[in-house]
Order: structure tokens, then C-alpha cells, then sequence
């Protein structure tokens, strides 16, 4: 997608943070569209590098999170019969590097996980993998709601599949298993829409933490679900 490779001067003096502080809720869904509208203003003002820049920007936040396939995960969030949306098999390998010189100057949690996956999951860059669990991990805390939890869901279980390529045995992969077994004894199965249940899941799946303890804490939210079920 750039037209030229970016310099780190090009990037280093850039609050890209700034372009999405005014976002109503901290996902890449809602970052993309802003990402753009700072290109279009930045084309108006002739300014060619940080139009490109931006626009890439956008094109990675718009990409869409399929967490059924772990390896190749991003997707076009849009497939029409003739056309789609931009998908991570359209950047270039300018577009990668400048990316790599951006994402550690970002200090939105969510914005540098995209960032970093994307670099892992295109040119397989561990150092970047590891940068991404952490930040999906802090982006799950930032998210992390009982009532609406699909958002904070995907961040942790995506954390997940990252931190288990990587190796189950290094601190990614461990901190993300912590990261669940705080979030669970925080819920302590009183969750109103069953997200503790969904926490056991992933735990379960993978093989880690403690059976019997997700066992009694499963029968607490079957007799809380029972007490809760209307007299027939």
C-alpha cells in the first residue's frame, strides 16, 4: 500500500494515539473509520507520508479477528461477490516495516496488540508476538465487563492462541492463564451471563489450571441457574 519505504522520522514525532482518542469504546472496530478520517484531512493538507501512513493504519484496524483459524486470524471484514474489503494479504513488506517502526511508539493497549499480531502472524516476528499477548491482555482488562463480554473475550482467548504458539512453558503463556484465573476468582461464579463459564472453557481446552476447583464452580452456576429458572 505505501508508495515508499517510511524512515523512523517519519513516525517518531507522531502522537498516533491521538487519532483515536476521541473513539467510544477502545476496539480496532471503532478505530478504523477514525484512522481514515485523519487521512482524508492530512490528503487535503498535501501532507503525502502521513496520508499513506494513516490509511494504513485504518486498513489494519479494519481487518476482522477469526478466532477459528489462530494461525491466519485476519480476514476482509467485508466479501461481496467482485470486491472486499482490505485484508493483511495486501500489505507490502514497506507496509510491514513501517508498522514495525510504528507499534512500539503506540501506547493504546488494543491498537498495539493489532499492530504487533499483525506483524506476527505476516512475517512470524516472536518478539512482536510476545508484545502482543501482553497488550491483549491489558486490552482485555480495559474491556472486561460480565454483562457485555464478547469484546473482552476475544482479546484473552486471541492472547491465548499467541502465547501457546510461542511455547507453553515461556512467560506468555503463562501470564495468560493467570490472567484468566484472576478474572474467574473475581467473578467467583456470581457473572450474570455466564462468563466465568466461558472463562473454564478456554482453561479446559487448553489443559491448564484446576479441574476440580472448575468443577465445584461449575455446580455453583448450574444451583444459581436452577434457583434462577421461573416455576412451570
Amino acid at each position: 500500500m505505501l508508495s515508499k519505504e517510511i524512515k523512523t522520522e517519519d513516525v517518531n514525532n507522531v502522537d498516533w494515539d491521538e487519532f483515536i482518542k476521541s473513539s467510544e469504546k477502545k476496539e480496532c472496530y471503532y478505530y478504523y473509520s477514525l484512522f481514515y478520517e485523519a487521512s482524508d484531512r492530512s490528503q487535503f493538507k498535501k501532507e503525502i507520508v502521513m496520508n499513506e501512513i494513516l490509511k494504513l493504519l485504518g486498513m489494519v484496524c479494519s481487518f476482522h479477528l477469526d478466532l477459528e483459524n489462530y494461525e491466519e486470524p485476519f480476514k476482509p471484514a467485508i466479501i461481496l461477490m467482485e470486491s472486499r474489503s482490505p485484508s493483511i494479504e495486501d500489505l507490502t513488506d514497506n507496509d510491514y516495516e513501517a508498522i514495525e517502526l510504528i507499534v512500539d511508539f503506540i501506547k493504546d493497549s488494543e491498537l498495539k496488540a493489532r499492530l504487533a499480531d499483525v506483524l506476527w502472524v505476516g512475517k512470524r516476528n516472536h518478539r512482536k508476538a510476545s508484545t502482543a499477548v501482553f497488550s491483549y491482555i491489558e486490552s482485555f482488562w480495559i474491556l472486561f465487563d460480565p454483562e457485555h463480554w464478547t469484546s473482552c473475550i476475544s482479546k484473552i482467548e486471541r492472547a491465548l492462541q499467541i502465547a501457546a504458539m510461542l511455547g507453553r512453558k515461556n512467560n506468555p503463556f503463562n501470564t495468560c492463564v493467570e490472567t484468566i484465573e484472576i478474572a474467574l476468582k473475581k467473578l467467583n461464579g456470581e457473572d450474570p451471563l455466564f462468563l466465568a463459564s466461558k472463562f473454564m472453557e478456554l482453561l479446559i481446552e487448553y489443559h491448564v489450571g484446576d479441574p476440580e476447583h472448575y468443577s465445584k464452580l461449575s455446580e455453583k452456576i448450574a444451583i444459581k441457574v436452577s434457583v434462577k429458572q421461573p416455576t412451570p
